[in-house]
């Protein structure tokens, strides 16, 4: 696979965790106010899932373009 092709790749693994992750996000400012305290920990405990998953991906990406600056 060509570094260009992988680089879109993981790009585009990014952008759709960037979506995913904003959706989170979304979600819970939208359904707050019913939550009981209980459901409110639980959609943090999704949105922080999501945020290492995001964060895992962002880290992957940069280390790719790191790498591919160095060749």
């Amino acid at each position: 696979m060509s570094l260009d092709l992988c680089h879109k790749t993981f790009a585009i693994a990014y952008a759709d965790s960037m979506h995913v992750y904003l959706r989170s996000i979304q979600d819970l400012i939208d359904t707050a106010v019913d939550m009981t305290d209980r459901q409110m920990l639980e959609a943090i405990k999704r949105l922080m899932v999501e945020a290492t998953k995001h964060a895992d991906r962002y880290a992957t990406v940069r280390s790719f373009e790191d790498k591919a600056g160095a060749a």
